[in-house]
């Protein structure tokens, strides 16, 4: 059990206020001259991080941007760890990103864009049409 503790004067000279937070309740003391106040805050009604079994992306856009990334990078014949070298990532994460297993940042889609000699419209539209292609051969089954 980790137990968080802090310490701060506010501009008053005898207020000391701490912060004491166990799990999900937090306490506060508040010291004002010679007496002090403990206020206790209600327990968070809404766990913190994601509900269980959800992802942290979703797959379709995810695989779908990692197609038309490794589609272009294959077009013009660079290696996939050129492309990373030009990107400033690593080889790796952009094997991640062509098999859809991560989604890049914005910033991380320009560098590709960039390093692809491309703009980024381009591959945005070319991932919608491969979300749009994706979508309409999911409705005809």
């Amino acid at each position: 059990m980790a137990v968080q503790v802090l310490l701060g004067l506010t501009s008053h000279p005898y207020q000391l206020k701490a912060k004491f937070t166990l799990n999900e309740l937090s306490l506060t003391w508040f010291k004002i001259s010679q007496c002090s106040t403990l206020l206790v805050m209600q327990k968070r009604s809404i766990p913190r991080g994601r509900p269980i079994g959800s992802t942290t992306y979703e797959a379709e856009p995810a695989i779908a941007f990692g197609a038309v990334v490794r589609e272009e990078r294959l077009k013009q014949g660079i290696a996939q760890e050129t492309l990373a070298h030009l990107s400033g990532i690593e080889r790796s994460h952009m094997g991640k990103i062509e098999r859809g297993e991560h989604v890049p940042s914005l910033t991380l889609i320009l560098k590709i864009a960039r390093a692809l000699k491309c703009g980024s419209s381009p591959l945005m539209a070319q991932t919608e049409a491969k979300l749009a292609e994706a979508l309409r051969l999911k409705a005809d089954t």
